[in-house]
Parts: C-alpha cells; sequence; structure tokens
C-alpha cells in the first residue's frame, strides 16, 4: 500500500513548533506544582475524541524515532509503518488488525516487515483500562524488536491520566498553544474536513516539565523530564498525536547530556472506510 506523503502540512506544523523555547533543564526555579486535572483536560481538548470505533479499514502512517543529543546531532533510530489491515465487531469484543514494519536505521539486520497485530478492545472497559502508566519513548532505545506496533495515542493517553497523579511527581511550567495548519488537498480526506480544496486543521502544542522524586539524579537532584507534545482533533485516529517528544539530562561517557527522544508522525492516509466485519 502507497502512504500518501505529507509535504506541507507536517512541514508548517515542524517549522512552527521547532522554535520552541529550549529550558535549560539545570534551572530549579520551576514554579508551582500544576493541577494533574488541568493538565489531562488540556490534553484532552487537544487531541479531541480517542475512540477505537473511529478507526477506519485502511486507514495508515508512518512514524520516525529520533535522538538528539546537545541540540547538535541527530540520530534517526528507526522507521515504522502501520496500515489498518480489516476490523471485527463481536458482541463483547472489538478486534483491529494491524500491519506494521519496523526499519532499523542502525542495525538493518534488527529490521522486521508485515507483522500482524491484532489490537483487542473490550467492550465491557473504558480507552483508560488499556493504558500503562510505566511507558516511556526513553525505553524504546532499549529494545531491539519492540513486540507491539509504537502507538502515538498509548503514550499520549499515558500521559494524560498518570503523569502529573504519580506519588512524588508533579508537573510544572504546563503551557499550551493552539493554531491552524492547512493540509495539502491529496491528505484532504471528506473525513477530516468538508472542503478538501481549503482543509484547515487545529493544532495544538504542549509543553511542561515534569520532576520524578523517585528517581534522584548524581547532584542530589530529582529526575527532570521536559514534555513538547503536538497533536491535532481532526486528523485520523492513529495520528491524532503528530509528535511525542522527551527531554532530559542522561548519562554519558562520564558527564550528563542533553537528549531529545522524539517520535514523530510524517506521513499518514485517512482510510477509505469504517466499516467493520461483525462476528459473534
Amino acid at each position: 500500500m502507497k502512504l500518501l506523503i505529507l509535504i506541507t502540512a507536517l512541514f508548517v506544523i515542524t517549522t512552527q513548533t521547532s522554535c520552541i523555547e529550549k529550558q535549560n533543564l539545570e534551572e530549579s526555579n520551576l514554579g508551582p506544582a500544576v493541577d494533574a486535572n488541568q493538565v489531562e483536560e488540556a490534553l484532552a481538548v487537544g487531541v479531541g475524541s480517542l475512540d477505537v470505533y473511529d478507526v477506519k479499514v485502511n486507514e495508515a502512517n508512518s512514524l520516525t524515532y529520533t535522538i538528539t543529543y546537545e541540540e547538535s546531532q541527530t540520530i534517526k533510530f528507526l522507521n515504522q509503518t502501520l496500515y489498518v489491515d480489516s476490523i471485527l465487531d463481536a458482541t463483547d469484543k472489538l478486534t483491529i488488525n494491524l500491519n506494521f514494519s519496523h526499519e532499523y536505521l542502525q542495525n538493518s539486520n534488527s529490521s522486521f516487515s508485515d507483522v500482524r497485530y491484532p489490537m483487542v478492545f473490550d467492550k465491557n472497559k473504558t480507552l483508560k483500562s488499556f493504558a500503562s502508566k510505566d511507558q516511556t519513548v526513553q525505553q524504546l532505545q532499549e529494545q531491539d524488536k519492540p513486540k507491539s506496533p509504537l502507538l502515538l495515542y498509548q503514550f499520549y493517553a499515558n500521559l494524560a491520566i498518570f503523569a502529573c497523579r504519580e506519588d512524588k511527581v508533579t508537573c510544572h511550567n504546563f503551557k499550551f498553544k493552539d493554531f491552524e495548519s492547512k493540509l495539502d488537498s491529496p491528505l484532504a480526506h471528506p473525513s477530516i474536513c468538508a472542503n478538501v480544496q481549503d482543509c484547515i486543521i487545529p493544532i495544538r502544542e504542549i509543553t511542561f516539565d515534569l520532576i520524578d522524586r523517585k528517581i534522584m539524579e548524581d547532584n542530589g537532584k530529582p529526575k527532570r523530564i521536559f514534555y513538547t507534545l503536538v497533536v491535532s482533533s481532526k486528523l485520523p485516529f492513529f495520528s491524532k498525536v503528530l509528535s511525542y517528544c522527551e527531554r532530559s539530562l542522561e548519562e554519558m561517557t562520564g558527564r550528563k547530556v542533553l537528549t531529545e527522544h522524539c517520535l514523530k508522525v510524517n506521513n499518514f492516509a485517512a482510510g477509505g472506510t469504517t466499516s467493520a466485519q461483525t462476528t459473534n
């Protein structure tokens, strides 16, 4: 299947968000902690509905996982392509069958393609029950072959639901900015906007610091992670979260290095149908 290449839309979004002020992670003046409900609400409004029934057969996207050191050296670690092959709607569960491929750019021998992955949702549970508070982007570097595709909506939901509510964890400097971006007409599916010739989508950019006092650095200060998130409520389910980045100081060759781990969608297809095969 040929994915639609995002030419103008993500270029505009990327260039706008690349101007985000880079916070000094050594600074100790964080200001007051922000309420966890405020964070969850702002993230929820930005991404809109995360309803698995919005997933369409033939929906697809690709993303890249990059690691940037000292804001200068960027390493492309992984490319992923994802495709919704079929949807099965049974009485008690919904199954979304995905096909995905991983291209490991630093070790091509670890790459694989066209792996089938069923996502099974119990109709008696909410989307929150599928979130895992232990999942972080930085952990991906330690895995040779993830057993499942990288799903940005899961990282995003985990952050919204758990991050600022954890014991000994607080969030600070919470900010968000709303703006609009125009999609190129080949990407502007009717499910995204009514006027495909002039398709304007809302974008929300979110930044904040997370302080984890369960993890103490060598200098006696708690672990600090700076998050940058870019989302759109109008895009297809698996592409609503366009960019998810974590930046912190990491130990490397005996010194602390400013390191940013990013997952970014670089192309997508909206899919052609919402129909699901009904089973008993």
